[in-house]
Formats: structure tokens, C-alpha cells, sequence
């Protein structure tokens, strides 16, 4: 953005800044007028709808609450994320799309690092059990009393069929699968599933051949 200062009267430093209306915005606009202002106003209106939430998140998050994390992005926050990212899309301002598309990766990059949270604690629960378990292996005393307790178990009930409920997936989640194939790691592309949301929620075709 070009400027121009003029020396006002009495004054050494100061002066009056007038903007040239051939701008870089300007140029980016098909219309040729500048845009400066509006991409301002649309960017304001992105981070009070979305970048206000990830500010927050990203908060907890670099201070090491991975839990708050947790509790705030729940699936259904996901999901509402995602389609409030596709409606604010706006294909005619490209520095506007590149924050909204970053957002959408800083939305992804936290889910994955929930799923990698729950991984964590799985995996510590699984190594206590693991220990002990090996001090009962080590302790030949605790090992006896292991095993006869297990010969005194008393089963009250007879032991029913285990019967498996199909699991049902969500019609966004099966459209998914369908256009991309499964996501690596279990989570979905905001952007990708954004849209598909997007068309659901307004009863627009989804071409399921990809």
C-alpha cells in the first residue's frame, strides 16, 4: 500500500497521510477497488465466530491443560466448527481464505492432539495393570494368593450370550468415508467435512461418486 506525507506548516515531524487508491488489495479485486476495509471487517467477523474459540483453545493448550481442551472440543463442537468455517467461506478474497484455511488446520491439528491425549492415558492405564500384574509374577507369595482367589470366585449368574449392536454412523461421517475413504488416525478434515455438513444441512446432492 502506497502512501504519501506532506509537510504541514510550523511542523518538522509531522504531516498529513493521504492513501493512493492503487493498493494491493485493489489489484487483488476483480473490480479494481480496495478492499482493505472489507477484508478487515471479514476477518473481524471470522475470529468472533471461530478465532475467538481456537485463541482459547490454543491457550490451554500451550499451557499444557490438554483436559480443557478435551471438555470444550467435543465432537459436536467439531462438527459446528466445521460448518461455520464453510459459511464463511469467501473465495473472492485470498488472504482471507489462507487465515480461514490455517484456522482450519489449527481446528484439526487440536483434534488430532485430543486423540493423542486419550491415547496417552490409555496406554499409562494399560502399563499400571501391566505392573501389577508383573509384581504378583515376581512375589511368589502374592502369586499363591493370586491363584487361589481365583479358584474361590463364585459366579451368581449363568453367563449370557454376548450379543454385538451394530454400530450406526452418522450420515456426515458415512459420506465421508465414502468421497475420501477412512481419515488416517480417525480424524476428519474440517474443511472436508465442513462441506459435506454444509450440503447436508441445506438439503443440497452429494455426489457420493467423489
Amino acid at each position: 500500500m502506497s502512501y504519501s506525507i506532506t509537510k504541514s506548516k510550523g511542523t518538522s515531524m509531522t504531516g498529513k497521510v493521504s492513501r493512493s487508491t492503487s493498493s494491493m488489495y485493489g489489484k487483488l479485486d476483480p473490480a479494481g477497488s480496495n478492499n482493505c476495509l472489507g477484508q478487515e471487517d471479514l476477518l473481524k467477523t471470522l475470529y468472533s465466530t471461530v478465532g475467538f474459540t481456537l485463541n482459547t483453545l490454543l491457550q490451554n493448550y500451550s499451557v499444557g491443560n490438554i483436559l480443557a481442551v478435551k471438555n470444550e472440543l467435543t465432537f459436536d463442537r467439531y462438527n459446528q466448527l466445521s460448518v461455520i468455517f464453510r459459511t464463511n467461506s469467501k473465495p473472492d478474497f485470498l488472504y482471507y481464505e489462507i487465515v480461514r484455511l490455517l484456522f482450519n488446520k489449527v481446528l484439526d491439528g487440536l483434534m488430532r492432539s485430543i486423540r493423542q491425549y486419550q491415547d496417552l492415558l490409555d496406554t499409562v492405564s494399560k502399563l499400571e495393570k501391566c505392573n501389577e500384574f508383573k509384581a504378583i509374577l515376581d512375589d511368589p507369595v502374592k502369586l499363591n494368593e493370586y491363584i487361589e482367589s481365583l479358584k474361590k470366585r463364585v459366579y451368581l449368574f449363568e453367563a449370557e450370550p454376548i450379543t454385538m449392536v451394530k454400530g450406526m454412523l452418522k450420515p456426515q461421517y458415512t459420506a465421508y468415508i465414502k468421497l475420501y475413504g477412512f481419515p488416517e488416525g480417525g480424524i476428519f478434515d474440517s474443511n472436508k467435512l465442513g462441506e459435506i455438513l454444509y450440503k447436508l444441512n441445506n438439503n443440497i446432492p452429494i455426489n457420493l461418486e467423489g
